[in-house]
């Protein structure tokens, strides 16, 4: 075994990740107050399905502006602060009655419960357990063709959270720590990516940069020849110009 060469890994691939403008589509084209805080909750607090399919309203503690993750990957839990915009949406739903049970939602209940779907809305409401794994895709694609975004798999939802907060904060181990990695090489691996955004950015960067040498390396010329043509006559003028004449 010792001459068996390690397999060779395999480089991470670029991810499409959701931008600024089909975030925001996405959370004001849903209706119901459920869709648009599990929206927003997938952008802007990075769960996984397993994750956000597990949260219950006692979960979220908008006085803290965290999300607690009690049952997260491999059986650990975590906090994850969460935005303003996540909080406003949270105080709403907390207000909204369930659809047909006509009361608003208590510490128990599942964030993202299963509805029945008729032609005139739902026909049924059950928060008292979560969403089945294949309801909630079907869920998030009817998300995504609300908004009229091109469709990504809802773990996109969790690239696009870690690159954001990897542009905001510069810290690789706060991105780790809320997306609840145990290795901080996948967080910056796998987690973290440049968009195209960004390297026009670094190229516009550069642009100026050269810009701003050329315009001073054309300063210095301009003020060398001023410099030059303003010089005090040395009296051998007449004398140059005769020499030049003669020539």
């Amino acid at each position: 075994m010792a001459r068996v060469r390690n397999p060779r890994s395999e480089p991470p691939q670029v991810q499409d990740v959701f931008s600024k403008d089909e975030e925001q589509r996405l959370i004001t084209a849903q209706q119901a107050i459920r869709d648009k805080v599990g929206v927003a909750l997938l952008l802007d607090a990075g769960p996984r399905a397993a994750e956000i399919r597990g949260l219950r309203v006692e979960d979220v503690d908008l006085t803290e502006r965290w999300v607690i993750v009690r049952r997260g990957k491999g059986g650990k839990s975590r906090v994850i602060p969460i935005r303003r915009r996540v909080v406003c949406l949270f105080e709403e739903f907390m207000l909204t009655p369930i659809p047909k049970l006509d009361r608003v939602p208590q510490r128990q209940d599942f964030i993202l419960y299963p509805t029945g779907a008729g032609p005139y809305g739902p026909t049924w409401s059950d928060p008292t357990r979560p969403m089945a794994y294949s309801t909630f895709w079907r869920w998030w694609e009817r998300c995504v063709r609300r908004a009229e975004v091109r469709y990504r798999k809802p773990h996109m939802s969790r690239h696009s959270y870690a690159t954001k907060l990897a542009r905001a904060s510069g810290n690789l181990a706060a991105v780790q720590k809320a997306l609840g990695h145990a290795s901080i090489r996948t967080t910056s691996d796998t987690y973290v990516h440049l968009v195209l955004d960004d390297v026009a950015e670094a190229v516009e960067a550069m642009d100026e940069v050269r810009r701003r040498r050329e315009k001073v390396s054309a300063q210095a010329e301009e003020k060398a020849l001023q410099s030059k043509r303003g010089e005090a006559p040395s009296g051998f003028e007449p004398l140059y110009e005769a020499l030049q004449a003669s020539a």
